[in-house]
């Protein structure tokens, strides 16, 4: 989803995708969650996840279907 997004937002002329991690209280006390921001152009979505990577995949595929109006 981080691909294509990059791959569908520079194609459409919003620029390159800028993600901001963040680490969030979980449930459980060792294993926190992260939430992760994507900025394309005026567009804002969010992630969480158990790691980083899930957290962004996530934002993407939001971002990906807010942009071609699916949400």
């Amino acid at each position: 989803p981080r691909s294509s997004l990059q791959e569908y937002t520079q194609g459409r002329g919003f620029g390159i995708p800028v993600y901001q991690y963040q680490a969030v209280s979980s449930s459980e006390k060792n294993a926190p969650d992260f939430k992760v921001t994507v900025k394309c152009g005026s567009l804002t979505s969010e992630g969480v996840g158990r790691t980083k990577k899930e957290a962004a995949r996530q934002a993407a595929r939001r971002a990906l279907r807010l942009i071609r109006g699916q949400e």
